[in-house]
Order: C-alpha cells, then structure tokens, then sequence
C-alpha cells in the first residue's frame, strides 16, 4: 500500500527551531518513490514564520492608550525585503487594560502558500484565540503555546523512555 496518501499538502508552522528538511527526510522513510517524492514536492506547500516575543517595541495610539486586540504592523518600522514571500509584522494579539502592550514579532523566513500577506497575519491572530486552556486571546499562536507546555513538563521529567513500555504499548 502507497504511503502518499499520508503526506499533507499545506502546512503552516509558527516555529522558533530548525524544520525545513525535516519533511522531505520524513518522505524518505514512508518509502517514497523518487517521482512520488518529486511531484509532492511541486505541491507542497508551507510557511515557515519564526515568532519572537522578547522584543523591546512598544506602541500605543495616538491618545496614549494601548492597541486594540488584532493590530497588526507591517509597513515602516519592519524589515524590508526585496522576496514579496518573505516579511515580517508586528501584532497585539491580547487586549492590555493594565501596563503596556507588549507586541509579537513574526518574520515569514519561507512561504509558498498562496496566500496573501493580510491572510498569513489573519491566520496567525485566530490560531492565537484557539488555545483550550485560557478562554481569550494569547500572545502566540496556540501550537506553540502547547509545544511550550510538553516542553515545561517533560523538562520535569526525571527520564524518559526512548519507546513506549509497558501498559502504554496497548494504546
């Protein structure tokens, strides 16, 4: 049986680590074919946009007060840069009544998607609404809310095994 069909053709990862060749190297061992690997290749598609919170930006309206959940910033105080599918934008995605807003910073490193700049950003704010374990809007979007928490939690782990045993293999 034919392991294509188990192959995404859209991918979307808000990531702060290394991922790019990790696909085709998972292509290689669903035992692909080299033209079954080619034309998925051609079809592929993803966005590879790193997010950073530690930034010292702060921004405010013209009356002082923070900005509005949802506020974007993609034209001036950004990098600039001659690729159309590479940018970078600013974004509140929280609501600050107290303190200063504090805005995360999204650089867009690889795109193939074939969407527009407006979407990638409004994809990027829902996924920020969709984490289960607070009922608003969080700073990042929520797959790298939860990578953060395994990562919080297996950091407290004494060992872990490198292959499921036990009860765990019946799953």
């Amino acid at each position: 049986e034919s392991q294509e069909r188990f192959l995404v053709d859209h991918e979307v990862h808000h990531c702060d680590g290394g991922f790019l060749d990790t696909l085709v190297r998972v292509a290689e061992v669903a035992g692909l074919s080299k033209e079954a690997l080619r034309q998925w290749q051609e079809r592929f598609e993803m966005a590879y946009i790193l997010v950073r919170r530690g930034t010292n930006a702060r921004f405010r309206t013209e009356e002082f007060e923070n900005l509005p959940s949802g506020t974007f910033i993609d034209k001036d105080i950004v990098t600039y840069r001659d690729d159309p599918t590479k940018f970078d934008f600013y974004m509140v995605s929280q609501t600050f009544v107290i303190g200063t807003a504090k805005p995360t910073l999204y650089s867009v490193l690889y795109n193939t998607l074939k969407l527009s700049h407006h979407e990638i950003i409004q994809l990027t704010y829902r996924l920020c609404g969709v984490y289960m374990t607070f009922s608003g809007m969080v700073s990042m979007p929520a797959p790298l809310k939860y990578a953060a928490k395994l990562l919080s939690l297996l950091s407290k782990c004494k060992s872990t095994p490198p292959q499921p045993t036990g009860a765990s293999l019946r799953w």
